[in-house]
């Protein structure tokens, strides 16, 4: 029997490969710090505005559910940080929530000042938004849009 032949390795990626990993790795980052940075510019802008409000010691409905929202896409982002490493796909689906928790949060807090009319028109543009999206990724895969 003769000795059998080492495996040949794999090709090295080429350099367009190597640059869209690059740029991905990049986007997904950028995407991560404005997660993180968005949920640590309201936490404080809420801790400085508080004790402002005077006569009343708990927040307005509206602020209340906003930053429960802020501190869903804080945990949700936190948890996908550390189990990365081992669960990648998990991960992914947890940046990908905290993505959509971070949009209806800001969408929250945009609506928050206008009318009810406009509150509506608001919440119709995010959920249109997330439905076109959800139809392009069903279509077409996830292409180079990452959380």
């Amino acid at each position: 029997m003769p000795p059998s032949l080492p495996p040949f390795p794999p090709p090295p990626p080429s350099s367009s490969e190597v640059v869209n990993l690059l740029a991905a790795h990049q986007n997904q980052q950028i995407w991560r710090n404005a997660i993180l940075s968005f949920c640590f510019s309201f936490a404080l802008g809420i801790c400085l505005q508080f004790p402002q409000s005077g006569e009343s010691k708990s927040l307005p409905t509206s602020l209340a559910l906003l930053s429960f929202a802020v501190l869903v896409t804080f945990c949700l982002h936190f948890v996908a940080l550390f189990v990365g490493g081992k669960h990648a796909t998990t991960s992914i689906v947890m940046e990908t929530i905290a993505l959509f928790v971070a949009t209806a949060a800001f969408s929250h807090a945009i609506a928050i000042p206008f009318p009810l009319n406009l509150r509506y028109v608001t919440w119709a543009l995010f959920c249109i938004s997330w439905f076109l999206i959800l139809i392009c990724r069903l279509l077409y895969g996830r292409g180079d849009v990452s959380p």
